[in-house]
């Protein structure tokens, strides 16, 4: 934690449970989330769940290659459901501040190419102050730093996964698909 003076600055994991305890009204105990100190990481947590996704919609404030590249995995082959049949993963993504400062600045048309072909990509000009995805019934929320993803709680909290929803559609309502 970084002192400044008499305060200190919130961990990743505080300040991820703030912004959902206000969002949301309720409570979050601090060990469902997940820092990048502990096992398994934030993204290898996400990364599980995107392994068996059928659709991922979200708001990222920031591009997370890792998990790009996992999520176009996932679109690319698809998945197999309950059945044993493969589909095709759904993924509507909306990018705010640095993220859409990533694919819409000078090495942007880089950026679309790699992610495009399987993701839709919608850029808005507002920003978000944590990354959200639903991940088929599955709400995640996500604290980013300087180092990248620092922190996420995965649930099914129904007040949780209802934010999430609801702020994906109206980040989505606003947002302009990307040209490619």
């Amino acid at each position: 934690m970084a002192d400044h003076g008499d305060r200190t600055e919130p961990t990743a994991v505080e300040s991820l449970a703030r912004v959902l305890e206000r969002a949301t009204g309720t409570a979050v105990a601090r060990d469902d989330v997940l820092d990048r100190s502990g096992s398994p990481s934030p993204g290898a947590r996400i990364g599980t769940l995107l392994d068996t996704a059928g659709s991922v919609v979200g708001v990222v404030p920031r591009v997370e290659p890792s998990l790009a590249q996992r999520i176009r995995r996932g679109a690319a082959s698809g998945s197999v459901d309950g059945n044993g049949a493969q589909s095709s993963l759904d993924v509507r993504i909306v990018v705010t501040g640095a993220a859409r400062e990533t694919v819409t600045g000078p090495t942007g048309a880089v950026v679309r190419r790699a992610l495009t072909d399987d993701i839709t990509l919608y850029v808005h000009d507002g920003d978000s102050p944590v990354g959200l995805l639903l991940v088929d019934d599955r709400a995640v929320v996500g604290a980013f730093d300087d180092a990248g993803l620092a922190a996420v709680l995965v649930s099914d909290e129904p007040a949780v996964r209802s934010w999430v929803a609801e702020t994906c559609e109206r980040y989505l309502s606003t947002a302009e698909p990307l040209e490619t």
